[in-house]
């Protein structure tokens, strides 16, 4: 990573921890029940709050499980989610390679219908991987298809999350101080 683009900042929010506990607290049970949608849910929901406590090793160690707990429930969209949520914590792991590799998976995996309500989501996750390897150009293709699948979605709020890292990347690439 050379620098980074638009992540998540770490949470302070006690929100964010009391939710963590109370999830890591209810995980034992829920994988009493066996192998379940509740607990893919719980799972993906524990490794993207672990991300954004900055709990790195943890987020990835939940989402690798729940990546292949969606394979194993033959859950397409979760799958897509959890490529794309994994890839996202590899990446701020300092392991863009990974996440380039899982990123690209998802973007296969949104081929089919069952995932391709991800598809944006992959490309814009990806865009913004290559922006923070100095990768300006591939960046931007990667932004500029996402967006337009956003604005056939018709999201507002997507729409505007695209269009911002777009002008951040136009900020990058303007700046006399910018080392690329």
């Amino acid at each position: 990573m050379r620098f980074a683009f638009l992540r998540d900042s770490r949470s302070e929010n006690p929100a964010f921890w009391e939710a963590y506990g109370e999830g890591r607290a209810e995980l034992d049970r829920i994988r009493a029940e066996g192998p379940t949608e509740n607990l893919l849910r719980l799972l993906g929901a524990l490794g993207s709050y672990a991300r954004v406590l900055h709990r790195l090793d943890e987020a990835i160690d939940f989402l690798t499980e729940a990546l292949e707990l969606s394979r194993f429930l033959d859950k397409k969209s979760f799958e897509a989610a959890n490529l794309i949520r994994l890839g996202t914590a590899y990446q701020y792991a300092g392991q863009a390679h990974q996440a380039e590799v899982l990123f690209k998976q998802a973007l296969d995996l949104t081929e089919e219908p069952e995932a391709a309500s991800y598809r944006d989501f992959a490309w814009q996750h990806l865009g913004k991987l290559l922006v923070e390897e100095g990768l300006f150009q591939e960046g931007r293709h990667c932004l500029e298809v996402a967006l337009k699948i956003r604005i056939a979605k018709g999201d507002a709020e997507l729409i505007h999350s695209t269009q911002s890292a777009l002008s951040a990347l136009r900020a990058l690439e303007n700046d006399p101080y910018s080392p690329y």
